[in-house]
């Protein structure tokens, strides 16, 4: 998994820092006939060009998760992304039917019948402002049937 780098929490602290300066030189009558709602469009594109930049406003990246194997002989993986990017891979290590990075407070949904296991992941089952990437690795001698969506996401299956 790779991590995130802090630049985008440092931009948009120093934008709050900018912003509440601003707004407290506003209070005190230093700037005159500022106005200061006018920065408000401002503001907007700020908060965009961090989206962009980090992939996320509230959070710095997906969480952690493993399902290991069981019984399972056979499984099926179905990825709904909309616009979310998702890698997937072969797992190097045995015992574990899945593991990856998904979405924040989110699991992936788990149906297993008789030996053969279906698991799910969908963008609406996510909270609605995680964006980070979803890297999925899979059992590499297990029978897979894979279905990836996306809508303006990009798939990277190996």
């Amino acid at each position: 998994m790779r991590a995130k780098s802090s630049r985008g929490v440092m931009v948009g602290a120093l934008i709050l820092v900018a912003l509440g300066v601003v707004l407290l030189l506003n209070n005190f009558y230093f700037l005159g006939g500022f106005n200061v709602f006018a920065l408000s469009p401002l503001l907007l594109l700020l908060v965009g060009a961090v989206i962009l930049l980090r992939g996320d406003i509230l959070n710095g990246g997906g969480r952690n998760f493993g399902i290991t194997r069981g019984s399972v002989e056979s499984a099926s993986l179905e990825v709904s992304a909309g616009a979310i990017d998702v890698s997937l891979r072969a797992l190097t290590r045995e015992g574990r039917l899945i593991a990856g990075q998904y979405a924040e407070d989110s699991r992936p949904q788990l149906i297993v019948d008789d030996a053969h296991a279906f698991l799910r992941l969908d963008r609406a089952a996510t909270p609605f402002f995680a964006f980070a990437d979803w890297e999925i690795n899979l059992a590499r001698d297990l029978p897979w049937d894979v279905y990836v969506s996306t809508s303006l996401g990009q798939a990277d299956l190996d």
